[in-house]
């Protein structure tokens, strides 16, 4: 497998991509250089940010709002993508917390 990027777009300014011809390039440059030092680092490209750069088979866990992303890191591998209470629990634990189950309550 390769590698993916994720990407958030600010609809606000969704109109300045639609009018920005170097906004290919840009994007190109910003993902290339993300995960290089942070002073050479560019993530940030008019209407859009590059929020992580890892490879397909890792699971990553992202935090989006309040215009801007962060990335919380690698939770678990590409086997487990589907399963959500695994992912939840592998971030849980990556982060010092453990998950339990609501209890069920009585009709």
């Amino acid at each position: 497998m390769g590698y993916m990027a994720t990407v958030t777009v600010l609809m606000d300014h969704v109109h300045e991509i639609r009018d920005d011809a170097n906004f290919g390039k840009d994007l190109y440059y910003a993902i290339s250089e993300h995960n290089r030092p942070p002073n050479l680092q560019r993530t940030y490209l008019r209407g859009a940010q590059v929020i992580g750069v890892h490879h397909a088979d890792e699971v990553h866990a992202y935090i989006v709002g309040g215009n801007m992303g962060r990335d919380l890191g690698y939770v678990t591998n590409w086997t487990q993508s589907d399963n959500d209470e695994a992912i939840l629990r592998a971030l849980a634990d990556k982060l010092g917390y453990n998950i339990r189950k609501k209890p069920q309550r009585k009709p």
